[in-house]
């Protein structure tokens, strides 16, 4: 009865040798587990700060693309200003106070003008419509006890820059003497144009007026 008591407990003894080993591996096991989870959520963490280092990468990429996109068709703007400014450069000549006119148009009066005078009443009438003319002076002319009207004179700015394109095309230098009677001359020289289509103008409407 011992000997079968005593190889009993000599067999659970055994057993429970037996079971011990399996728990030490379980629990390895599932440190094993908790280990491969940690690594696992590192990793995807880690990639998560990737990825948002990578789209701030991006956005600030884009933004400096969008300012080399600014700054291109800035460029390209001012090389299309200064594109047309050499075209008009070649084809317009300022004549004084910013009044443009051709090139070539201006080439062909100087050659078929003879004197300043004649030069300056082609730019008149090329400058000037007929109702800008009729009714209007050179100067302008306050009113008297002949004429109690005032006289109003033709726009000033495209009349003082015919006269002054007229005398530096024609070399004459201001300060001289010679300047100063030239000047008078083509304001002289204007007037009678006026007169000449004032009166031409006039006349026209009394003969439709008769018809």
């Amino acid at each position: 009865m011992r000997f079968a008591l005593k190889g009993h407990m000599k067999g659970t003894k055994r057993s429970a040798q037996q079971l011990k080993p399996k728990n030490v591996s379980t629990n390895l096991s599932t440190k094993k587990v908790k280990a491969q989870i940690d690594c696992v959520l590192e990793e995807v963490e880690h990639t998560d700060q990737n990825k948002e280092e990578e789209l701030l990468s991006l956005q600030k990429e884009l933004e400096e693309k969008n300012q080399q996109i600014l700054n291109l068709l800035e460029e390209n703007h001012n090389l299309k200003e200064r594109l047309l400014e050499h075209q008009r450069g070649n084809s317009e000549v300022d004549i004084g106070n910013g009044i443009l006119l051709g090139r070539e148009f201006l080439t062909t009066i100087k050659s078929a003008s003879s004197s300043v005078n004649s030069y300056a009443r082609s730019l008149f009438k090329r400058l000037f419509q007929v109702d800008e003319i009729v009714g209007y002076t050179l100067m302008g002319k306050g009113c008297n006890a002949n004429n109690r009207e005032t006289q109003h004179s033709i726009d000033a700015v495209r009349r003082d820059a015919i006269i002054d394109h007229s005398l530096k095309t024609f070399g004459l230098n201001p300060g001289s003497n010679t300047y100063r009677l030239a000047k008078n001359d083509i304001k002289k020289s204007l007037s009678s144009l006026i007169v000449e289509i004032t009166k031409f103008t006039n006349s026209a409407v009394m003969d439709l007026n008769l018809q």
